[in-house]
């Protein structure tokens, strides 16, 4: 069985016969279902099952309506809600050693997007309308739940759709009719797919006149770097003036190439980068106002996905840091959003605005400015008005108005109780960092011995933070601040020559401070992957094995190296809300208030 194609459009349909689904970058693929196997079908009809046992091993694990069904879907690995990353889905498919194939699925386990039921029970549903079928696949997913296998979000009204894929990078639109049958093998006008128009400048370098391809090249660490072969696009005119540009200025090079030195630039379509390419490009027209020398790498990832239909970006040359300008602020936000943005959710929000930079002129921002856009939304809370930062729009929009550190209460604001517990490992300086290496390692000890899960970052400054997560609204702040205050007095005891409870500093004596005080209803802590703004440091989720690092040290971690390092390992807070239903809180409170 081979799945039913897509016809692409330059022009989305409009009116209540269609349906818009996000377009997704990965393998489309068949879930064949029966009572004796499972299989993972490309549309070439390949078994990809062993490559992707993470999917099978959710599907075994779950109970169906139905002993067998086939269902069509996108095999992906989300980036977040409408945004997929193509390179690791490829780079899974192309592998064979089962332990590697393991390993790839823990660090960076994919998903089914799930978009039409097509057999159930051995009844083909094929010749159904697709609004019956969408009926049909609801009533699947509503007896499920598991974290591989999603049903696709479907729109009624483009606009929506459209806005949440631009804030997210999205590659485009499915619209389907709802009349359509599910025609297998054949490509038809009733799906159609549209991409997410996409422009970003490069310097054309060089020209093959055998396959007529041009090679579009950008800076990266000072260094030229090809990131584009493009031969669509182009006007019989355009293309010839280019040539003739090639041949007469250029130098040739083997028996087919021409090479010019930079300074042609032209915008290219694209649907994105991955593995420092852009994917599906077209040329789009020559850029004659851009200087070469800001065709970089990174201001081509800017622009191929800030979203600026929808947000006013002002002022994007601006410096912040020195290793960073506004729009570069921007860009991390969008991309860090994803592992961000839980951490926000429905939590009354403190910022800290820099209006000229970092480490300049500050001041702290709790209300709702009147000025704010409508998607801006707040809570009435003891008499302000927070800001809820719960999407993209509003996370993009304070990092326009440079807020540049977020800071958040213990617990969201519908709740009373904590869902976390925290303490601030505070040394006397960044240069004894060390300190709270070893707080961190002796407080873990700790935890395991009470069988307590705990999550380490650094605090962006020159600590560590320790957080231990709990059920939502379970245990007051009474309840969570007497089991740190045993814990912090226990490490105190342990060494009593390295860590202090002592608030004040100048009796503190080069120890450090062990800061439970600082949890508590009212009090707020930087949110993981929040920046600081006097350095631009990253307050970044560690894993437990890096802080045996000594060279580990609080400077390494700038919005660079935070999203270059979420590219090759997965986010160390990644299972923080699956862990809050495991933790024996309860029995540990029982024990210490037995001794």
């Amino acid at each position: 069985m081979k799945p039913m194609l897509t016809t692409h459009t330059s022009e989305l349909p409009r009116g209540d016969q269609w349906l818009y689904e996000p377009k997704y970058d990965g393998f489309r693929c068949l879930l064949i279902v029966s009572p004796s196997h499972v299989r993972l079908q490309s549309r070439n009809g390949r078994d990809m099952s062993s490559q992707f046992p993470e999917i099978i091993e959710a599907i075994n694990n779950l109970s169906f309506p139905y002993p067998s069904f086939t269902l069509d879907s996108e095999l992906v690995y989300l980036r977040s809600p409408f945004c997929s990353d193509f390179s690791k889905v490829h780079k899974r498919s192309k592998l064979r050693a089962k332990r590697t194939i393991e390993t790839h699925s823990l660090t960076f386990p994919c998903s089914l997007i799930v978009f039409d039921l097509i057999e159930r029970n051995q009844e083909s549903l094929t010749h159904f309308p697709l609004r019956i079928r969408k009926e049909y696949l609801d009533n699947f997913f509503s007896r499920l739940s598991g974290n591989h296998l999603i049903p696709i979000q479907s729109f009624t009204h483009i606009e929506p759709l459209l806005r949440e894929l631009s804030f997210e990078a999205g590659e485009g639109i499915l619209a389907k009719k709802i009349t359509s049958q599910w025609n297998e093998g054949k490509r038809s006008s009733d799906w159609l797919k549209w991409k997410l128009p996409k422009q970003g400048t490069v310097i054309l370098t060089h020209y093959q006149s055998t396959n007529q391809y041009f090679t579009g090249q950008v800076y990266k660490d000072e260094s030229l770097m090809p990131v584009v072969q493009v031969a669509h696009g182009f006007s019989e005119e355009k293309r010839q003036t280019l040539i003739s540009l090639f041949k007469q200025k250029g130098k040739k090079y083997g028996t087919d190439g021409w090479v010019l030195p930079p300074g042609i630039c032209a915008d290219i379509f694209s649907i994105g980068i991955n593995d420092e390419n852009m994917r599906e490009p077209r040329f789009s027209d020559f850029n004659l106002t851009t200087d070469p020398l800001a065709c970089t790498y990174n201001q081509l990832k800017k622009e191929l996905t800030l979203p600026k239909d929808y947000i006013e970006l002002t002022h994007p040359d601006k410096p912040i840091w020195d290793h960073a300008v506004k729009d570069d602020y921007l860009f991390y936000l969008q991309h860090i959003a994803p592992h961000l943005l839980p951490f926000l959710h429905s939590r009354v929000l403190t910022v800290i605005r820099f209006p000229h930079g970092g480490g300049d002129e500050r001041f702290y921002q709790k209300n709702r400015p009147e000025s704010a856009p409508e998607y801006v939304t707040s809570v009435v809370h003891e008499n302000i008005d927070y800001i809820l930062c719960n999407g993209y729009d509003t996370l993009l929009w304070l990092g326009n108005q440079l807020a540049l550190e977020f800071h958040i209460p213990f617990q969201p604001h519908t709740d009373d109780c904590p869902c976390e517990m925290v303490i601030d490992l505070d040394p006397p300086s960044v240069e004894e960092f060390h300190l709270a290496v070893k707080a961190a390692k002796l407080a873990k000890e700790a935890l395991d011995f009470f069988k307590l899960t705990a999550f380490v970052k650094t605090s962006g400054g020159k600590g560590l933070q320790l957080y231990i997560p709990l059920p939502f609204n379970q245990y007051s702040y009474e309840e969570t601040r007497s089991f740190l205050l045993f814990l912090c007095e226990f490490l105190c005891e342990q060494r009593p020559d390295l860590f202090t409870l002592e608030r004040l500093k100048k009796k503190r004596k080069g120890r450090l401070y062990l800061d439970y005080l600082q949890h508590d209803a009212g009090k707020t802590i930087v949110a993981p992957y929040s920046t600081r703004g006097d350095t631009g440091y990253v307050a970044t989720p560690l894993e437990w094995e890096e802080i045996e690092d000594e060279s580990l040290h609080p400077s390494q971690f700038t919005i660079w190296t935070v999203l270059e390092r979420l590219e090759k390992r997965p986010d160390p807070f990644g299972g923080f809300n699956n862990v809050r239903v495991q933790q024996p809180f309860r029995e540990v409170l029982e024990r210490i208030n037995h001794q």
